[in-house]
């Protein structure tokens, strides 16, 4: 994680296996729930969060996001 002086939180996702290769197989639901436990943890630090949106700004919750990246073929 990096900080600014804003308190803004940006976050960088690091290859999870080993050997730095991923299969891209299965949900991304993982990913979406450890990205929002990182974004709990921050803000109890007083960092700003920024919630997931869709391409015209409008918040999406964390469940549409999963539904929307699993269909996305």
């Amino acid at each position: 994680m990096k900080k600014n002086n804003d308190k803004d939180m940006q976050i960088k996702i690091q290859n999870g296996c080993p050997n730095g290769i991923t299969d891209n197989k299965g949900t991304c639901q993982n990913l979406a729930e450890n990205l929002t436990h990182e974004v709990a943890e921050r803000e109890a630090q007083g960092f700003r969060s920024f919630p997931f949106t869709d391409p015209d700004g409008n918040e999406i919750a964390t469940e549409e996001v999963i539904r929307m990246i699993d269909e996305n073929a």
